[in-house]
């Protein structure tokens, strides 16, 4: 080759190379805003609702739960765990085989058990972890199991009474969508049959007619 074919065969693949490590760092980068978006819709998720149960204007002051140990089940990838931070706790056991959003991980107070509820339990007991707090936004077959995680916590010692805890009940219709379905229009007639009045409605039926609208 003549030292000029040798420089633009050079600069080609410089040129390829930084083409495809700027994709890369896009890919990363898309990944690192979905992530980060994701912790921030459940930080105001659990922000919202604890607002709302403490009826306050404003978010919920870093003093509320000042100095307390909190527990979150199916932390990933964090955002209720940095909201727990935020109110104030003094350590946060994130519980959950997937990994947090970096800032979550490396927040002071927060500490991730990659693992299930389940095997968390016995060894948050063993270290003589006593939660004040207990969330849990864990997407489950079966919905009663985020009640039956609570019972076994208190069952072990890890919650104790006074425990405040914020359960996340999402009802996966599946496969039983007919019977799912038959289910609530019979609950919605039986309750329509108590609507006396005018200003009287159901959850069933609205959800219903909002959805027609659509």
């Amino acid at each position: 080759r003549t030292l000029s074919e040798a420089s633009a065969a050079a600069a080609a693949a410089v040129a390829s190379s930084s083409t495809n490590d700027e994709s890369g760092s896009d890919a990363d980068a898309n990944a690192n805003v979905d992530a980060h978006a994701a912790t921030c819709r459940a930080h105001h998720k659990l922000q919202e609702a604890l607002r709302r149960y403490f009826r306050l204007r404003s978010s919920v002051p870093s003093t509320r739960f000042a100095n307390k140990v909190a527990i979150d089940c199916g932390a990933a990838p964090g955002g209720w765990t940095q909201c727990l931070l935020d109110c104030g706790v003094s350590a946060a056991y994130a519980v959950d085989p997937a990994e947090l959003d970096p800032s979550v991980s490396a927040a002071e107070g927060a500490i991730h058990l990659k693992e299930t509820i389940e095997s968390a339990i016995p060894k948050l007991t063993g270290r003589g972890v006593v939660a004040d707090l207990w969330v849990s936004d864990m997407c489950l077959h079966d919905t009663g199991d985020q009640v039956r995680y609570l019972l076994d916590a208190r069952d072990a010692g890890l919650v104790r009474e006074g425990t405040f805890f914020v359960l996340t009940l999402k009802c996966n219709r599946g496969h039983s969508d007919d019977t799912f379905d038959t289910n609530a229009e019979r609950i919605v007639r039986d309750t329509l049959l108590l609507a006396t009045t005018t200003t009287t409605t159901t959850t069933g039926a609205a959800a219903e007619e909002e959805e027609e609208d659509k």
